[in-house]
Protein backbone atom coordinates (compact mmCIF):
# COMPACT_ATOMS: atom_id res chain seq x y z
CA UNK A 1 0.00 0.00 0.00
CA UNK A 2 1.30 3.47 -0.85
CA UNK A 3 1.79 6.04 1.90
CA UNK A 4 -0.91 8.40 3.06
CA UNK A 5 0.36 11.88 2.22
CA UNK A 6 -0.72 14.77 4.45
CA UNK A 7 -0.08 18.44 3.70
CA UNK A 8 -0.22 20.82 6.69
CA UNK A 9 -1.11 24.43 5.89
CA UNK A 10 -1.89 27.44 8.06
CA UNK A 11 -0.30 30.48 9.66
CA UNK A 12 2.96 30.18 11.56
CA UNK A 13 2.43 29.67 15.29
CA UNK A 14 -0.84 27.78 14.93
CA UNK A 15 0.72 24.43 15.84
CA UNK A 16 1.41 22.77 12.48
CA UNK A 17 4.71 21.32 13.71
CA UNK A 18 3.13 19.91 16.87
CA UNK A 19 0.33 18.33 14.83
CA UNK A 20 2.91 16.82 12.46
CA UNK A 21 4.91 15.38 15.36
CA UNK A 22 1.75 13.96 16.96
CA UNK A 23 0.73 12.24 13.73
CA UNK A 24 4.18 10.74 13.15
CA UNK A 25 4.74 9.84 16.81
CA UNK A 26 8.17 11.49 16.99
CA UNK A 27 9.60 15.00 17.25
CA UNK A 28 10.61 15.44 13.62
CA UNK A 29 9.54 19.09 13.37
CA UNK A 30 10.79 21.81 15.72
CA UNK A 31 7.82 23.86 16.97
CA UNK A 32 10.19 26.65 18.00
CA UNK A 33 10.86 27.36 14.32
CA UNK A 34 7.26 28.46 14.02
CA UNK A 35 7.68 31.31 16.50
CA UNK A 36 9.44 33.53 13.97
CA UNK A 37 7.89 34.09 10.56
CA UNK A 38 11.31 34.76 9.04
CA UNK A 39 12.47 31.20 9.68
CA UNK A 40 9.40 29.36 8.37
CA UNK A 41 10.65 26.56 6.12
CA UNK A 42 9.10 23.65 4.28
CA UNK A 43 9.65 20.32 6.08
CA UNK A 44 8.93 16.76 4.96
CA UNK A 45 9.09 13.59 7.05
CA UNK A 46 7.72 10.05 6.86
CA UNK A 47 7.08 7.23 9.32
CA UNK A 48 5.12 4.01 9.76
CA UNK A 49 2.46 4.08 12.46
CA UNK A 50 -0.77 2.27 13.31
CA UNK A 51 -0.21 0.04 10.29
CA UNK A 52 0.02 3.00 7.90
CA UNK A 53 2.92 4.53 6.01
CA UNK A 54 2.56 8.28 6.52
CA UNK A 55 4.23 11.24 4.84
CA UNK A 56 3.77 14.74 6.28
CA UNK A 57 4.73 18.01 4.59
CA UNK A 58 4.73 21.09 6.84
CA UNK A 59 4.44 24.38 4.94
CA UNK A 60 5.84 27.81 5.84
CA UNK A 61 3.48 30.58 6.93
CA UNK A 62 2.80 32.20 3.60
CA UNK A 63 0.76 35.06 5.08
CA UNK A 64 3.10 36.10 7.86
CA UNK A 65 5.23 39.22 7.98
CA UNK A 66 8.97 39.29 7.33
CA UNK A 67 8.92 37.00 4.29
CA UNK A 68 9.78 38.08 0.76
CA UNK A 69 7.48 36.91 -2.01
CA UNK A 70 10.38 35.08 -3.65
CA UNK A 71 11.24 33.30 -0.39
CA UNK A 72 7.66 32.19 0.12
CA UNK A 73 7.35 30.98 -3.47
CA UNK A 74 10.49 28.84 -3.19
CA UNK A 75 9.29 27.20 0.03
CA UNK A 76 5.83 26.55 -1.43
CA UNK A 77 7.50 25.04 -4.50
CA UNK A 78 9.51 22.74 -2.21
CA UNK A 79 6.26 21.69 -0.54
CA UNK A 80 4.64 20.88 -3.88
CA UNK A 81 7.69 18.81 -4.85
CA UNK A 82 7.71 16.81 -1.59
CA UNK A 83 4.02 15.92 -1.70
CA UNK A 84 4.05 14.40 -5.20
CA UNK A 85 2.21 12.62 -6.70
CA UNK A 86 -0.30 14.54 -4.54
CA UNK A 87 -1.62 14.72 -0.96
CA UNK A 88 -4.49 12.55 0.24
CA UNK A 89 -5.45 15.27 2.72
CA UNK A 90 -4.79 19.00 3.06
CA UNK A 91 -5.04 19.94 6.74
CA UNK A 92 -5.64 23.60 7.53
CA UNK A 93 -4.34 24.13 11.08
CA UNK A 94 -6.08 26.84 13.13
CA UNK A 95 -5.78 27.87 16.78
CA UNK A 96 -9.09 26.67 18.15
CA UNK A 97 -8.55 28.46 21.45
CA UNK A 98 -8.82 31.88 19.78
CA UNK A 99 -11.48 33.76 17.83
CA UNK A 100 -11.39 33.05 14.10
CA UNK A 101 -9.95 36.14 12.41
CA UNK A 102 -9.81 37.77 8.98
CA UNK A 103 -6.09 36.91 8.89
CA UNK A 104 -6.94 33.21 9.16
CA UNK A 105 -9.43 33.45 6.31
CA UNK A 106 -6.93 35.42 4.22
CA UNK A 107 -4.35 32.67 4.79
CA UNK A 108 -6.84 30.08 3.58
CA UNK A 109 -7.76 32.16 0.51
CA UNK A 110 -4.06 32.53 -0.32
CA UNK A 111 -3.65 28.76 -0.36
CA UNK A 112 -6.74 28.45 -2.54
CA UNK A 113 -5.13 30.90 -4.96
CA UNK A 114 -2.20 28.48 -5.26
CA UNK A 115 -4.05 25.15 -5.17
CA UNK A 116 -7.49 26.10 -6.54
CA UNK A 117 -11.04 25.25 -5.46
CA UNK A 118 -10.32 21.55 -6.05
CA UNK A 119 -8.34 21.48 -2.79
CA UNK A 120 -11.59 21.68 -0.79
CA UNK A 121 -12.34 18.03 -1.71
CA UNK A 122 -9.26 17.05 0.31
CA UNK A 123 -9.57 19.62 3.10
CA UNK A 124 -9.66 18.78 6.81
CA UNK A 125 -9.72 21.52 9.45
CA UNK A 126 -7.44 20.86 12.43
CA UNK A 127 -8.04 22.98 15.55
CA UNK A 128 -5.23 23.15 18.11
CA UNK A 129 -5.30 24.01 21.82
CA UNK A 130 -8.89 22.87 22.14
CA UNK A 131 -10.58 19.54 22.84
CA UNK A 132 -13.25 18.02 20.62
CA UNK A 133 -15.83 18.64 23.36
CA UNK A 134 -14.84 22.30 23.86
CA UNK A 135 -15.01 22.94 20.13
CA UNK A 136 -18.45 21.35 19.81
CA UNK A 137 -19.70 23.57 22.64
CA UNK A 138 -18.32 26.68 20.91
CA UNK A 139 -20.09 25.70 17.68
CA UNK A 140 -23.40 25.46 19.51
CA UNK A 141 -22.97 28.68 21.52
CA UNK A 142 -25.95 30.85 20.52
CA UNK A 143 -24.78 33.87 22.55
CA UNK A 144 -21.42 33.98 20.76
CA UNK A 145 -21.93 32.13 17.45
CA UNK A 146 -18.97 31.53 15.11
CA UNK A 147 -18.46 34.27 12.49
CA UNK A 148 -19.98 33.72 9.00
CA UNK A 149 -16.53 33.41 7.43
CA UNK A 150 -15.74 30.51 9.73
CA UNK A 151 -19.02 28.75 8.92
CA UNK A 152 -18.23 29.21 5.22
CA UNK A 153 -14.81 27.60 5.74
CA UNK A 154 -16.33 24.71 7.67
CA UNK A 155 -18.84 24.17 4.85
CA UNK A 156 -16.09 24.21 2.21
CA UNK A 157 -14.28 21.54 4.24
CA UNK A 158 -17.39 19.36 4.14
CA UNK A 159 -17.69 19.78 7.95
CA UNK A 160 -14.55 17.67 8.35
CA UNK A 161 -12.53 18.66 11.42
CA UNK A 162 -10.33 17.23 14.16
CA UNK A 163 -9.21 18.86 17.41
CA UNK A 164 -5.77 18.63 19.05
CA UNK A 165 -5.61 19.66 22.71
CA UNK A 166 -1.80 19.98 22.53
CA UNK A 167 -1.58 18.32 25.95
CA UNK A 168 1.72 16.62 25.16
CA UNK A 169 2.02 15.34 28.75
CA UNK A 170 -0.97 13.06 28.15
CA UNK A 171 0.29 10.34 25.81
CA UNK A 172 -3.09 8.61 25.71
CA UNK A 173 -4.78 11.84 24.59
CA UNK A 174 -2.27 12.58 21.82
CA UNK A 175 -2.49 8.98 20.59
CA UNK A 176 -6.26 9.26 20.33
CA UNK A 177 -5.99 12.57 18.49
CA UNK A 178 -3.45 11.18 16.02
CA UNK A 179 -5.61 8.12 15.37
CA UNK A 180 -8.70 10.31 14.93
CA UNK A 181 -6.99 12.45 12.28
CA UNK A 182 -5.53 9.45 10.45
CA UNK A 183 -8.97 7.85 10.37
CA UNK A 184 -10.32 11.07 8.85
CA UNK A 185 -7.62 10.86 6.18
CA UNK A 186 -8.41 7.22 5.44
CA UNK A 187 -12.16 7.94 5.28
CA UNK A 188 -11.54 10.92 3.01
CA UNK A 189 -9.49 8.82 0.60
CA UNK A 190 -12.33 6.30 0.43
CA UNK A 191 -14.81 9.15 -0.10
CA UNK A 192 -12.64 10.45 -2.96
CA UNK A 193 -12.55 6.96 -4.54
CA UNK A 194 -8.85 6.54 -3.83
CA UNK A 195 -7.83 9.76 -5.60
CA UNK A 196 -5.42 12.35 -4.25
CA UNK A 197 -5.19 16.07 -4.90
CA UNK A 198 -3.45 17.00 -8.13
CA UNK A 199 -3.34 19.75 -10.71
CA UNK A 200 -1.07 20.72 -13.60
CA UNK A 201 1.56 22.14 -11.24
CA UNK A 202 1.66 19.03 -9.04
CA UNK A 203 1.82 16.78 -12.12
CA UNK A 204 4.68 18.87 -13.50
CA UNK A 205 6.67 18.56 -10.27
CA UNK A 206 5.88 14.82 -10.10
CA UNK A 207 7.33 14.39 -13.59
CA UNK A 208 10.45 16.44 -12.80
CA UNK A 209 11.15 14.77 -9.45
CA UNK A 210 10.74 11.31 -11.00
CA UNK A 211 13.00 12.30 -13.90
CA UNK A 212 15.66 13.56 -11.48
CA UNK A 213 15.49 10.30 -9.51
CA UNK A 214 15.97 8.26 -12.68
CA UNK A 215 18.86 10.45 -13.83
CA UNK A 216 20.74 10.28 -10.52
CA UNK A 217 19.80 6.73 -9.58
CA UNK A 218 18.43 7.97 -6.28
CA UNK A 219 15.02 7.16 -4.81
CA UNK A 220 12.22 9.71 -5.03
CA UNK A 221 12.42 10.03 -1.22
CA UNK A 222 16.13 10.88 -1.51
CA UNK A 223 15.37 13.59 -4.08
CA UNK A 224 12.71 15.03 -1.75
CA UNK A 225 15.21 15.12 1.13
CA UNK A 226 17.80 16.89 -1.01
CA UNK A 227 15.26 19.48 -2.17
CA UNK A 228 14.29 20.29 1.41
CA UNK A 229 17.93 20.78 2.47
CA UNK A 230 18.97 22.87 -0.54
CA UNK A 231 19.15 26.62 0.10
CA UNK A 232 18.57 27.44 -3.57
CA UNK A 233 17.44 24.32 -5.44
CA UNK A 234 16.12 26.31 -8.41
CA UNK A 235 12.51 25.61 -7.52
CA UNK A 236 9.85 28.03 -8.67
CA UNK A 237 6.07 27.96 -8.54
CA UNK A 238 5.67 30.50 -11.30
CA UNK A 239 8.57 29.46 -13.50
CA UNK A 240 8.26 25.70 -12.85
CA UNK A 241 11.99 24.99 -12.48
CA UNK A 242 13.06 22.15 -10.22
CA UNK A 243 16.80 21.47 -10.30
Amino acid sequence: MSAYRILLIGRIGNGKSTVGNTILGKKFFDPQCGMCSVTGKCEWKKASRYGYDIEVTDTPGVCDTGRSDDGVEMEIAKCVATMVPGPDAICFVIRGSERFTKEEMDAYENFKTIFGQEMTKYLILVFTRVTQEEFQEALQNKKKPPPPTFLKLLEEAGNRFVCFSNDLTNKSSTEQEAIRLLQRVVDLKIQNNGSYYSDDLVKWFDHEVTKEAEKTGHSVDKIKEELIKAKNPGLSVKGCTVM
